[in-house]
Parts: C-alpha cells; sequence; structure tokens
C-alpha cells in the first residue's frame, strides 16, 4: 500500500481532540471518533434541556418535543463551551441557560433550514508512507467552497453558484445573421421511467404545459414520454402529474406523440434513433411526427433525465451521446433545418454534452456544470416523490413573469437562484445577438 492516498473524516485539529485521546489511550483516535463523541455530547445535552423542562423551569415549553430541545441546544448563543467541558455546559442546561455549544468534531453549527447538515467538516489527507498512515493536511469544508458559496445557514445542497463563474465572455464567435422568424416548433424529451423519476416526467409536462399556456399548438410540439407516472401503482393520485406541491394535473391534457407504454407492440418509442428521426425530419413506420421546419423555423428543445459525462440515458435501451448530439445538430444546420436553437438540457454532467459543438445558430442553457450533478425541488411527502428539478423549477418561474426577457439575463437570473449546480450558457458566441435576443422568441408563437 506505499504511497496509497486517501481522506477520512476528522476532528478540527484547533480542539486538541486527537492529542488528548492518543494520551489517555496511547494511540489515535479512529476516523470517527470525534464524529461520535459529538453525537453523545448532543444527546447529553437534549437531554439535559428536556430535564430542565420537565423540572419545571420552562413553564412555558412544556410541549417542547425531542427535535425543538435539539434546535435549542445547537443554536445556543450564550458562554462557550468546548468538547472537554461537558460538565459546565449541562449545568448551564440544568440551569435554564443556552450555552454556545462546540465539539471534537468542529463549529456544531447546522443548517438554519433543516437543522441536520454541519456547516462545516474537517477531513484528514492521509497517505502511506513506510509502512504507515501519515496524515498530510487537515481539510475543512468551511475553505473548499470552490464550487459555492454557503450563506445564511444554508445546507449544503443549498450551495449557491460562485458568481465569478457566471460571467459571459464573448470572443471570436461565428457571425450569424439568421432570417426572419416565421415559424416555431419544440421537441421535449423525458428519457427516463420509474417513480423514483417523478420529476423527469414531471419537469417535461410542465414545459409543454408552458408552451400550450403561451399559444403553442400542439401540432407544433413533440412531446416524448415514457408516461408510466400518472397511473402507477404507487401514485396515490391516479392519473395526476403535478410539478409543485398541490397543484395542477399537468398529464390531464397533454398530447403525448411518443411513448414507452407501446411495449406491447414490441418496438421502442422514446429512444435515440427515434429522436435522431424526430429532430433530422426523418419520417419512417415508427416516427410518423417528426421537425417539418426550415431556415425560418425556431425550434425549442427540452431533454430532462439523468446524465453521465458526455451521455444521456434511454431507459429504453441505448444513450445519447455527446458526439451522436454534435452530429446530429451539424447535419440539421446542414440541412437547414432551423433558423436558431435553443436547446434546455436539465442531466447531470450536462455541460458535458455541448462542450465540441460550436454550430452557428444555437445556444444551450445547461443545469448543471460538466462535472457535478444536478438536484431536485419541491418534495410531496402525501406521494412520497421529488416533483421537480430546481433548474427547470428556477427556469420555469422566471420566463412565465418576464417572456421578454434576454437569453443572456436569463441566464444571469437562473444562474443566481439554481441550488447545488452551476447553470451553463454554452455556444452563445456562435449564436446571434444573445445580448438582447428574448426567451420569448423560442416559447411564444
Amino acid at each position: 500500500a506505499e504511497g496509497l492516498e486517501g481522506t477520512t473524516p476528522a476532528a478540527d485539529p484547533t480542539t486538541g481532540f486527537e492529542t488528548a485521546y492518543e494520551t489517555e489511550f496511547g494511540h489515535r483516535p479512529s476516523n470517527f471518533a470525534a464524529t461520535t463523541y459529538d453525537a453523545f455530547l448532543l444527546s447529553v445535552y437534549t437531554l439535559a434541556r428536556q430535564e430542565n423542562i420537565k423540572g419545571g423551569f420552562l413553564f412555558h415549553s412544556q410541549e417542547e418535543g425531542i427535535e425543538e430541545s435539539f434546535k435549542k441546544i445547537v443554536s445556543g448563543q450564550g458562554p462557550k463551551v468546548g468538547w472537554n467541558e461537558s460538565n459546565e455546559a449541562i449545568d448551564l442546561i440544568l440551569q435554564g441557560k443556552h450555552p454556545g455549544i462546540s465539539g471534537a468534531s468542529g463549529p456544531l453549527e447546522f443548517d438554519a433550514e433543516f437543522g441536520v447538515d454541519p456547516m462545516e467538516t474537517f477531513y484528514s489527507h492521509w497517505k502511506v508512507e513506510a509502512g504507515d498512515f501519515r496524515t498530510v493536511e487537515t481539510i475543512s469544508s468551511g475553505e473548499s467552497l470552490g464550487a459555492g458559496i454557503v450563506t445564511g445557514g444554508a445546507s449544503a445542497t443549498m450551495t449557491k453558484a460562485s458568481k465569478k463563474y457566471g460571467k459571459l465572455k464573448t470572443g471570436e464567435g461565428i457571425s450569424y445573421f439568421p432570417e426572419e422568424r416565421r415559424d416555431l416548433c419544440a421537441v421535449i424529451i423525458a428519457t427516463s421511467s420509474g417513480w423514483r423519476n417523478y420529476r423527469h416526467q414531471a419537469d417535461a409536462l410542465a414545459m409543454y404545459n408552458l408552451l400550450k399556456s403561451n399559444g403553442v399548438e400542439d401540432d407544433k410540439i413533440i412531446l416524448l414520454l415514457i408516461d408510466d407516472i400518472a397511473h402507477h401503482e404507487k401514485n396515490r393520485m391516479k392519473g395526476d402529474v403535478h410539478h409543485t406541491v398541490g397543484g395542477k394535473n399537468l398529464r390531464e391534457d397533454a398530447v403525448i406523440d411518443y411513448s414507452g407504454m407501446e411495449v406491447a407492440f414490441e418496438f421502442e418509442v422514446v429512444n435515440v434513433e427515434n429522436l435522431k428521426n424526430v429532430l433530422l425530419g426523418n419520417k419512417t413506420a415508427d416516427t410518423p411526427d417528426v421537425l417539418e421546419t426550415n431556415e425560418n423555423s425556431n425550434i425549442f428543445i427540452y431533454i430532462v433525465n439523468h446524465g453521465g459525462p458526455g451521455y444521456i440515458p434511454f431507459s429504453e435501451g441505448g444513450e445519447l451521446t455527446a458526439e451522436e448530439f454534435r452530429e446530429i445538430i451539424e447535419e440539421m444546420y446542414k440541412n437547414k433545418k432551423y433558423r436558431q436553437m435553443f436547446i434546455l438540457i436539465e442531466v447531470c454532467f450536462g455541460e458535458s454534452m455541448a462542450l465540441d459543438i460550436e454550430t452557428p445558430g444555437v445556444v444551450f442553457l445547461i443545469g448543471a456544470s460538466k462535472n457535478e450533478p444536478s438536484f431536485g425541488a419541491n418534495y410531496d411527502s402525501e406521494i412520497n416523490a421529488w416533483l421537480a428539478d430546481d433548474f427547470t423549477y428556477q427556469f420555469l418561474k422566471i420566463v412565465s413573469k418576464e417572456k421578454n426577457i434576454s437569453i443572456a439575463d436569463l441566464y444571469t437570473n437562473v444562474y443566481e437562484r439554481v441550488a447545488g449546480s452551476h447553470v451553463r450558457l454554452k455556444n452563445y458566441d456562435n449564436f446571434g445577438d444573445i445580448l438582447t435576443t428574448p426567451i420569448s422568441e423560442f416559447i411564444y408563437p
């Protein structure tokens, strides 16, 4: 194992816990010793708070439960007490006071919204040298926020994207001056299936409903959806798919062009080959509805699913690779299938699908960078499902209120609102006038 490296949870090196442990027991503490110790401390402190209430000292809090007592313990702002001053902390709590506690693993501060996510944790970067483990450095999560910024006691999943990565840098793009727009068509694709992927079909239906409510006719929208959620055995609201808790049933009036429900006919209708035919306008027995567009047509494309670096999987089999996607778009341009094309991608590692695309007249707005996942939003405890992806949800909120917002401003707005991932705008140098082109050009007829 010589030269092997890794990371493990560690104690806050400033607390002295590891040194005290080694002095007491003659060896270094195990990886989880500090966090285990702190879990024990928090349990004891919470029970002390409960004992204080039952003893009659806090008459106004007779109904306080364990959860509320725990929140009171970790939010104390009184006298500071460390991990090795537990007796003093307990005495203060039994007196009805609120000491400011800290632990062996670091500051015992938790996110303000949910109360379960530590705001700072520590890790040991170790390496095997001369047959033994050596700590190279101790890393604090508070010093490793390159992926984003945590503010206001937010959970790690509510990390806001760093603003410095959100600036557009115009360069030597392709000069592109499209003809006047005369037509708008849309292709909406959710490539996943199964109850755990509820949000993907809800996202697609929400995007479909946006276009319909804006006046786009069904014959201008091609919707590809596995469609196994509305009547899924786990769906307590049969026939219903909604995007917000208590929201509208988005499935009710939706016209689905390609549905994975037709498995009895032994052909897959939501797959890569059929999507390719749809986009290129190739009518076949399996793809009767395709894009019938030309150089005067704007096209809106929305794709949602899980994703991996350089590919989007299809639950009915196969995957759309970044290279294949690039070839499809280049062929669409060569065959004059569009005037301008706005492509919205809601998948993990989504940026990787557009890294090598420089085709004129195409712009990508993507929910996650090439090396990170995207996150869900709007959990519905009644049906035990996430109803939306945060990027899609924020996009819909913005364009529903500001139909004439420019694509550049839309990017800035959605970038700042999406939590946990970095929204990306790709190929904008080759699109045309990104600064003033309104999103309405792609979501209104």
